[in-house]
């Protein structure tokens, strides 16, 4: 009985805690639920990356400690010691910044513009805006190939986020009546709809203004046109900042008052003396934004700068096909090749099959090794450019008197063609200029190896052909180095011969070159090449044909022309035979032929080309005969 009683006791004892815990669970959910909603940045979903900050004061502090870091971006230290100080490994892409911005090393520094910042500038903070971009999936093309984005559904964005593509913050399709068009959402707790704020979007890297919003979120109105801010730089974040205002005036016409023209350096400080928004400043918040291939395209449509072999170089390292990316230094490369060929509007027959194909410019696309039709590489020299950036150029200036001379030290290219694997060398052209290279035009450069189409000579092959561009050290002329009387220009060499052997590594090495460009293009033996091929084969057996019923042949044999005539069949049917074991073996591997097809595949090619010359040669025997015999 009292061990009974004493477990009763003991389960309601039980019963009590548990009820304990549940409204103590309870109070405190209620509590921090609250409290979050006027205090904290929360985040919503499963499986979240741990938030930036969990509440206001503290998301405002941190911001404040980081906008006073010079390594936080790459405009800081990193620039200030590869680029400002040690000029031996200055890149003139990765080194590009603004002049009136040199001395900025921090986010705060050079978004006031002054070179001793500290955070009482920030003193007005009193707002953390949440940004979240959504994301949408598209297709571009860049760089000569095609890109395809996957949606990444909502991004929630803060100084500590994976940065963000470029593609994902282009504004939104639906531009009708300025409305809120960026794909960026902005939001903070204390926000209410009938609110009114200014809002503004900088690119800090290079000063320049993205977007201007007034009366967010009442009724927002782009006074300045949002763009997106482009990073044509890999592996460089550069921070889109995003100020929050609070408006004092209760009208003030924005339209009449402000006015920035596009790609000019924006100044912050400026501006909010102008529009009385000194103690303004209440919110501040940055998305990283990174390096894409959109953004480079769209720098290299406006003729900025040309980053395209950032993207090369990146394959290259991935893929590590050919022993000079191991040899060469691949971080010299400073342009890229954009480089196209023509294929011909024509029909192709081979092994009873026709192809046809329309006139068309081919642009090679080594980041995805398109495969080029061996057709267009027979067709005409392929067109090469490539955008040299000014800062590759070195710059003399003086003064005379009050006139400026600028004199500008021309540099000079090799272009190579060559097939690394087999070392071999296809074309080679030297000292070529940059305006040559910029125009497309290498018509005032000295050719040292012709032109031969880079096309494997087995059926069912392939092979890579890679175009070098590398830049000449400074004053030297590759012309002299190969003279007239070098066997690359002999007209021997005009065609296949021993001295196109080629070691690019060695070529590299011996002259003293630096690698500027790189691209590449796979080429196979395809059924454009099998046509040529057995032309040609049917061609030859044609010349045999005539060769062995000459008239001169037949006119020598005199009386022993019958026993002449059975030596010259069985040499037409013996060349006849081998010309058919050839075109079998190209057949094979190009449709994949029977063996039965094989009369169809000699007589569609020979009949139309050789009947009239085997009727010119029985009419030429007949006379002959006639005459030795009569």
């Amino acid at each position: 009985m009292k061990i009974s009683r004493l477990f009763a006791l003991h389960n309601n004892f039980i019963r009590y805690l548990l009820l304990l815990a549940v409204f103590a669970t309870c109070g405190a959910s209620r509590h921090r639920h609250e409290f979050n909603a006027e205090n904290s940045i929360s985040s919503s979903g499963k499986n979240e990356p741990p938030a930036f900050c969990k509440q206001t004061a503290e998301c405002i502090a941190k911001v404040r400690k980081m906008a006073t870091e010079s390594s936080r971006f790459w405009f800081g230290d990193h620039w200030r010691f590869n680029c400002a100080q040690h000029t031996h490994r200055k890149s003139p892409v990765q080194c590009i910044n603004p002049r009136e911005l040199h001395n900025f090393y921090s986010l705060g520094s050079r978004l006031f513009r002054v070179n001793t910042f500290t955070t009482a500038y920030l003193d007005n903070l009193r707002i953390f805006p949440r940004i979240k971009i959504s994301t949408h999936p598209g297709i571009y093309r860049a760089c000569d190939h095609e890109f395809t984005v996957e949606a990444n559904g909502s991004i929630d964005a803060h100084p500590n986020s994976a940065p963000v593509a470029t593609f994902h913050l282009r504004e939104e399709t639906d531009n009708v009546d300025q409305k809120w068009t960026p794909p960026i959402h902005l939001d903070w707790p204390q926000l209410r709809k009938n609110d009114s704020y200014i809002i503004l979007f900088l690119d800090v890297s290079f000063g320049m203004l993205k977007g201007l919003a007034v009366d967010f979120p009442r009724s927002t109105k782009f006074i300045h046109e949002y763009e997106p801010l482009e990073n044509f730089r890999l592996h460089q974040p550069i921070p889109l900042v995003v100020l929050i205002f609070e408006k004092r005036e209760a009208e003030y016409d924005w339209e009449q008052h402000f006015y920035q023209p596009k790609d000019s350096l924006f100044d912050l400080s400026q501006f909010m003396l102008e529009h009385q928004l000194e103690d303004g400043l209440i919110g501040l918040n940055w998305i990283l934004v990174d390096g894409d291939a959109y953004s480079i395209e769209k720098q290299r449509i406006k003729g900025n700068v040309d980053n395209c072999h950032a993207l090369v170089k990146k394959k290259l390292n991935r893929d590590k096909r050919w022993r000079f990316v191991e040899t060469f230094t691949i971080s010299e490369m400073d342009s890229s090749l954009s480089i196209s060929v023509i294929q011909p509007e024509s029909t192709y027959r081979a092994c009873c099959k026709a192809v046809s194909t329309r006139k068309e410019e081919i642009f090679l696309d080594p980041l995805a090794d398109r495969r080029i039709p061996s057709g267009a590489l027979r067709f005409k020299l392929p067109t090469i450019t490539s955008l040299r950036s000014l800062e590759s150029l070195t710059l003399d200036s003086y003064q005379r008197s009050l006139r400026h001379y600028v004199v500008l030290k021309e540099e000079l290219y090799t272009l190579v063609l060559a097939d690394p694997a087999q070392k071999y060398l296809y074309w080679m052209i030297v000292d070529i200029t940059a305006e040559s290279l910029s125009a497309g035009s290498l018509n005032d450069a000295t050719t040292i190896a012709t032109y031969m189409p880079p096309i494997p000579n087995t059926p069912d092959d392939c092979l890579f052909a890679v175009f070098f561009l590398f830049k000449q050290p400074a004053g030297v002329k590759m012309r002299e180095f190969y003279s007239e009387d070098h066997a690359l220009r002999s007209r021997h060499c005009n065609a296949h011969c021993i001295y196109r052997t080629f070691e690019v590594e060695q070529f590299k090495s011996f002259h003293r070159m630096q690698l500027s460009a790189i691209s590449w293009m796979e080429v196979c033996y395809d059924f454009y090449e099998a046509s040529f091929e057995i032309r040609r084969i049917l061609q030859e057996l044609a010349n045999d044909s005539e060769r062995a019923f000459s008239p001169q042949k037949i006119s020598t044999a005199g009386s022993n022309w019958k026993g002449s005539q059975k030596k010259n069949n069985a040499f037409v049917g013996m060349s006849r035979e081998m010309a058919k074991r050839r075109i079998e073996t190209i057949c094979a591997n190009v449709h994949r032929n029977k063996s039965q097809d094989l009369e169809c595949i000699l007589n569609e090619n020979s009949a139309h080309r050789t009947s009239q010359m085997y009727t010119s040669i029985m009419i030429v025997i007949i006379l002959l005969t006639f005459v030795v015999f009569c």
